[in-house]
């Protein structure tokens, strides 16, 4: 396993069947002032041993390009408030105003729409309660399907971080290369060295 990174908050397990639909976790918690933000091992164990963490380059290099600017910095400063307090209580309108989004909470605001984007792409799950959220301490690398929209610089961005992850969990005793039947998703073949992306043809 990856040595755990110093003062990194513990995290609490979350079953995949609790992750709840984007549309329902937002209609409930509209409801309240406050938001609770836990941090949460992902539910993928491959993704929770090898992924990057939330202040990590390949967050912001990478992903930044899928999920928007307005979420990476959600999560990197759901990490910074960690720092504080765990879980982080935040009030929503001064949340959004921190992340520069305006203080609207209405269903059509910027945050809502940030929350509902992390929702989607399954970096961050409902809580218990319609005022928590759990936010992922790690993300995985991009699938070859997200890569393919992205510019050439991105993927190529993309290969030299991984790589450099990789010898990182190698030298940090990270646990060793998945069997081959375990190598059928694109993001977990890519994280791996199995698999590049199929270059972007220009005008396509």
């Amino acid at each position: 396993m990856p040595l755990p990174r110093p003062g990194f908050p513990a995290t609490v397990k979350i079953p995949r069947e609790e992750w709840a639909s984007p549309g329902a976790y937002l209609g409930m918690v509209l409801l309240s002032e406050l938001l609770e933000i836990h941090p949460a091992a992902h539910p993928k164990p491959v993704v929770q041993s090898t992924g990057f963490l939330l202040d990590d380059p390949y967050l912001e290099q990478c992903w930044g390009g899928v999920i928007g600017p307005s979420a990476v910095a959600f999560l990197r400063h759901c990490m910074w408030h960690w720092q504080d307090e765990v879980p982080a209580r935040v009030r929503i309108p001064d949340f959004a105003g921190e992340l520069g989004l305006g203080r609207g909470v209405g269903p059509n605001s910027p945050l809502w729409h940030t929350i509902g984007r992390l929702l989607h792409f399954r970096l961050v799950a409902a809580g218990e309660d319609r005022y928590e959220l759990r936010v992922f301490t790690r993300v995985p690398a991009l699938s070859q399907a997200q890569l393919y929209r992205l510019p050439g610089w991105v993927q190529e961005r993309h290969q030299r971080l991984v790589g450099r992850h990789r010898l990182a969990l190698e030298a940090a005793g990270g646990e060793p290369e998945p069997p081959a039947q375990n190598r059928g998703t694109a993001s977990l073949s890519l994280l791996t060295g199995q698999q590049k992306p199929k270059a972007r043809r220009l005008g396509r």
